[in-house]
């Protein structure tokens, strides 16, 4: 089985349990207020169309460390992604993105209907609401109590060093004078951590995986998620958004500091560094 193939068919079992997953949750929301139901159904729409990688990660992090059960990894690995668009619509809203996956972001949704404030003001808590039902997979799941404490402590501690790459990332839109080892350390805590790291270890952890083995696989995923991200900064500047899904040229237009701005810095010279200044 190719890659492709793996995730496509992971991807197919993740949206139908997804889906009645999220049928059971509007049915409840429904009985405190019916407009809710809407409220969840587009959180449910912005998960749709996603590749799902880390979600496909977790289980591969299982199946790799010796786990046979994919009934009780499933629910687990939905969760990952419900974290994963947690952090999109949060991050969404800091880059002021009007478009991910082909399709309007949370905010830019509500906006439209009632203002910037409205729109940013729902989108957040719709993300925190993400967050909540993520952990209520992860926590009744069907793995032993030990288990679950630890691969929950352990993606607490990356969703942390994930928050703290988030902050170093605004506070370095304005540093003027920035360097590579800067970009790396933004990058490695606010992508490689939670893209790679994270649903391979808790996975890992769940097989039943030993610190030595977990202490390999974040070796190994660090630099494969700043070679994930360092992919995405160039479809940010120079990919087809209809085919990406993604705001084009977002980046620069936030003045955003990547790879690609460093490495143009170093490189300008005159008039042209001057105005990447």
């Amino acid at each position: 089985m190719t890659a492709n193939e793996y995730l496509t068919a992971y991807s197919k079992d993740a949206e139908r349990f997804l889906n009645s997953f999220f049928l059971k949750k509007k049915r409840l929301s429904s009985k405190i207020d019916p407009g809710l139901i809407n409220i969840l159904q587009v959180f449910q729409d912005y998960i749709k169309g996603g590749k799902k990688a880390r979600g496909a990660l977790t289980v591969l992090g299982y199946q790799a460390c010796g786990g046979k059960d994919m009934k009780a990894i499933l629910p687990v690995s939905c969760g990952i992604e419900l974290f994963h668009s947690f952090l999109l619509i949060h991050d969404d809203i800091i880059d002021r993105d009007k478009k991910r996956r082909g399709k309007p972001t949370v905010h830019t949704h509500f906006a439209s209907k009632r203002g910037e404030h409205y729109g940013n003001s729902k989108a957040i808590i719709i993300g925190d609401v993400g967050a909540f039902l993520a952990y209520e997979l992860i926590l009744s799941s069907n793995f032993s109590k030990d288990r679950t404490l630890k691969a929950v402590t352990k993606l607490n501690e990356f969703l942390l060093k994930t928050g703290y790459g988030q902050l170093l990332d605004i506070d370095y839109d304005f540093k003027k004078d920035i360097s590579w080892n800067d970009i790396l350390k933004v990058r490695t805590y606010k992508t490689a951590f939670y893209t790679i790291v994270m649903p391979l270890s808790v996975g890992a952890i769940l097989a039943g995986a030993d610190e030595k083995l977990l202490s390999g696989i974040e070796k190994y995923g660090i630099p494969v998620g700043i070679a994930f991200q360092l992919s995405d900064d160039i479809l940010g500047v120079f990919g087809d958004s209809g085919k990406t899904g993604k705001s084009a040229m977002s980046d620069i237009k936030e003045g955003k500091k990547t790879f690609l701005y460093v490495k143009a810095l170093e490189l300008a010279k005159g008039e042209d560094k001057k105005f990447l200044q």
